[in-house]
C-alpha cells in the first residue's frame, strides 16, 4: 500500500512528478490545486467565491474546505492514492493522521530563487493549454503560442508579489511538516533541480518503485 504525501514550494515540480507516478503505476492522485481551479472555473455562490479571493491573494484556502475536498474524493479510494498540496499546514496534517495517514512523504527540495523564476515565468496558451516560460522555455515569438499563434497569459497567481507572498506563506505554514513527517520516519527528500527523468527516477528510487 502506497499513500504518498508530497511536499514543496509552488513550482518546485511536485505535480509534475505526481502525476507521472500515478499514470505509470495507476495510481489515483488528488492535487488540491487543480480541484480549487476547477471549482473557480464551474463554482458559483459563496464558497467559490471565498476560493476565488484566497487563490488571487496567494492566501491558503480554510483547512475545513480543503479537507472535505480531499475527504470526498479519496472517499471511494482504498488503497493507493498521491496527494499533491494536501496537507499545507500542521493541523491538515494532524486531520489527515486521523482519517487516512499517508506511508510516505516526498520532500521535493529546490532553492527559492529558481522557484521565483519558475513561477513568475509562467505563460499559458489558453486554447492549446501549453505552457511556456518566458525565463526558461520561451516561444519563438515574444508573447505568443508556437502552434496556435494565440497570445499568451499569465495566471493572476504567478504575478511576483503573489508568488513572493505564496512562499512566505509556505515557509511559515508548510515547512513544520517536515518535522513533522521526519519525527515518524516516513519523509524521503529528492532534489527537484535536475532534469524532469532525473526527478522522477530518483523518485521512484526512494519510494521502492
Amino acid at each position: 500500500m502506497k499513500r504518498i504525501v508530497f511536499l514543496g514550494y509552488p513550482g518546485s515540480g511536485k505535480g509534475t512528478q505526481s502525476t507521472q507516478l500515478s499514470k505509470e503505476f495507476n495510481i489515483f492522485a488528488l492535487s488540491t490545486g487543480d480541484a480549487f481551479r476547477q471549482m473557480l472555473k464551474e463554482g458559483k455562490g459563496d464558497v467559490a467565491d471565498q476560493v476565488r479571493s484566497c487563490i488571487s491573494e496567494g492566501r491558503l484556502v480554510s483547512d475545513e474546505l480543503t479537507f472535505e475536498v480531499v475527504k470526498n474524493s479519496l472517499a471511494n479510494e482504498n488503497n493507493d492514492w498521491i496527494l499533491d498540496g494536501y496537507p499545507r499546514n500542521l493541523n491538515q496534517a494532524k486531520i489527515l493522521e486521523e482519517f487516512c495517514p499517508p506511508t510516505d512523504v516526498i520532500l521535493v527540495d529546490i532553492d527559492e530563487e529558481i522557484i521565483f523564476r519558475r513561477l513568475t515565468g509562467r505563460r499559458l496558451a489558453k486554447s492549446s493549454g501549453k505552457m511556456y516560460n518566458i525565463y526558461l522555455s520561451p516561444p519563438k515569438k515574444d508573447g505568443i503560442c508556437d502552434e496556435t499563434g494565440e497570445e499568451l497569459t499569465q495566471r493572476e497567481d504567478d504575478t511576483p508579489e503573489v508568488i513572493q507572498k505564496r512562499l512566505d506563506v509556505y515557509r511559515i505554514e508548510t515547512e513544520p511538516l517536515v518535522n513533522f513527517y521526519q519525527e515518524k520516519g516516513i519523509l524521503r527528500t529528492i532534489k527537484g533541480d535536475l532534469a524532469i527523468d532525473k526527478v522522477y527516477n530518483n523518485l521512484k528510487e526512494v519510494l521502492g518503485f
